[in-house]
């Protein structure tokens, strides 16, 4: 598991692979390294910010109600 602020060499490589999939869609890049996380471990984001979320593929998001 990665620590806050430090991002391995599997996380780097998502974030590779994702980045280009959201061109013309501006995303933080805080919220661009929680979804690789959650991408590249099999988790769902839960968030109260779908906008946010909901534009990066293969990303299961839930909303927070």
């Amino acid at each position: 598991m990665v620590e806050p602020g430090e991002m391995g060499d599997k996380e780097f490589q998502s974030s590779r692979r994702v980045a280009p999939r959201l061109s013309g869609n501006a995303l933080p890049f805080n919220d661009l390294m929680i979804a690789v996380a959650a991408i590249e471990q099999g988790y769902a984001v839960l968030t109260g910010n779908l906008r946010h979320f909901q534009k990066v593929p293969g990303l299961t998001v839930l909303p927070l109600l």
